[in-house]
């Protein structure tokens, strides 16, 4: 193995370890008969949980807005963080109300009063932050050590303190939620990080770029039109983040 190819030595562990967490029965999962295989030990049927996915319809002022599937919780906080991070709001004062009926959720607004924030160009973040904050996805990330089949998402401040953690069987509805639940809560995301464990495709940049996070960073490979639109934005993106090694693809000067 090459030195540059430390990236591909370093995934972190895989493995599903249902057996050691304690089930959490309001946890968006269901147990599955399945035939477990282990190398020559003779097959046998277990159960083991399934992470759940549905499909839910987003209504913008009346009008059919978008679909996707995602885990059946935090559903608000979800509507919220979507309408933010997809652009259709600057920011969640302009939101009158949200109603939710069974998986459809139906948002109304007003329009901005403030013009959108920017990036703040002067945050200053030690990689050794971000380092912590990778860490703490999968030290949290109980839905994906019971399943294997979540991602994860975290909103902190410029020193690590955790503002929100969100878990998703989709990588962008746990973005969205991550989000949405930050703005609920009056964070000032233009001054935030944003940690996930999902790919840094132009969508998911996309997400950060729109709720004005200055420096987005996972664990995972950036695509080349999410760099591109991460350049474009002032925005610091960080790919490949395990410790003690990470990319800066956009606006290193964040990084100390």
């Amino acid at each position: 193995m090459s030195k540059i190819d430390w990236h591909f030595d370093k995934k972190p562990d895989t493995e599903i370890t249902w057996k050691e967490e304690e089930r959490d029965n309001t946890a968006p999962y269901i147990p599955i008969q399945c035939i477990e295989v282990k190398g020559d030990d003779s097959p046998k049927e277990i159960s083991v949980d399934v992470v759940i996915e549905e499909m839910f319809e987003v209504f913008l002022n009346g009008n059919f807005l978008s679909s996707f599937l995602a885990s059946p919780r935090e559903l608000k906080e979800m509507a919220v963080g979507h309408l933010i991070c997809e652009g259709h709001i600057a920011n969640v004062n302009q939101i009158t109300s949200i109603a939710i009926n069974e998986n459809k959720l139906f948002c109304k607004t007003k329009p901005s009063t403030v013009d959108k924030t920017i990036p703040n160009p002067e945050m200053k973040v030690k990689n050794n932050t971000l380092f912590d904050l990778i860490d703490h996805i999968f030290e949290e990330g109980k839905i994906w050590r019971r399943t294997g089949g979540a991602h994860s998402t975290v909103i902190a401040t410029s020193e690590g303190d955790i503002l929100t953690f969100c878990e998703d069987v989709s990588r962008a509805a746990a973005v969205d939620k991550a989000i949405g639940k930050a703005a609920l809560e009056g964070v000032e995301l233009d001054n935030s990080i944003m940690a996930t464990s999902g790919r840094l495709s132009v969508t998911m940049v996309g997400k950060g770029v729109n709720a004005s996070i200055p420096l987005m960073v996972s664990k995972a490979a950036p695509m080349d039109q999410g760099i591109r639109l991460a350049r474009e934005n002032n925005m610091t993106l960080v790919g490949f983040a395990r410790r003690p090694n990470l990319y800066i693809y956009s606006n290193p000067e964040r990084l100390i």
